[in-house]
């Protein structure tokens, strides 16, 4: 059992990241969505498979498999909800990468002159 569990904690950090940004981007929706998902309705619809079907292992391994069907989740809800807002034009980081690249095309001209 704690295999299963080592082998998906990085899921459980991409689904705890992308719910902390959630909640710190005002985006209820989705951040009650994943913490409800990880530990409510994805794993109680696993455990009830597990428990028709394959019994003892599959129970063992239900949380395993909802964290990755979890992260999963929080990468389509990252997509559709934020990934836009990461990468507008008004954002801060890209009006320094924009300014940065602009000096550094500038000092590259200058050395071929």
């Amino acid at each position: 059992m704690l295999r299963w569990q080592v082998i998906t904690m990085l899921f459980v950090g991409i689904v705890l990241l992308i719910t902390i940004i959630f909640q710190v981007m005002e985006k209820v929706a989705g951040s009650f969505l994943l913490s409800v998902s990880r530990q409510g309705i994805i794993f109680l619809i696993i455990l009830v498979i597990a428990y028709h079907t394959i019994w003892y292992m599959e129970i063992l391994i239900s949380q395993a498999a909802t964290d990755i069907l979890t992260a999963i989740l929080a990468a389509l809800l990252f997509r559709s909800q934020l990934y836009k807002e990461f990468h507008s034009e008004d954002d801060p980081l890209n009006i320094l990468r924009k300014k940065h690249s602009l000096s550094h095309k500038n000092r590259l001209a200058c050395l071929h002159r």
